[in-house]
């Protein structure tokens, strides 16, 4: 079996953190730290750990499906 190379890491990492940005930079701003998307069933929470990992947590898989992007 064949390691997965770095370079297919790499931009798996950077898709998905592009698809948060993108979620991000394309919602209506109600604070500081919420925004409001339409189409959430429940709210979702998406926090930041030290290291600049983004972890969702949500109530339901299609409020955590499209909070993922």
């Amino acid at each position: 079996m064949q390691k997965p190379s770095w370079k297919g890491r790499r931009w798996s990492g950077i898709s998905a953190g592009a698809a948060i940005m993108m979620l991000a930079g394309g919602l209506a701003r109600s604070d500081d730290n919420r925004r409001v998307v339409s189409g959430l069933r429940q709210p979702v929470e998406i926090v930041r750990d030290r290291w600049g990992i983004a972890h969702l947590y949500a109530r339901t898989e299609q409020d955590l499906f499209l909070a993922q992007g």
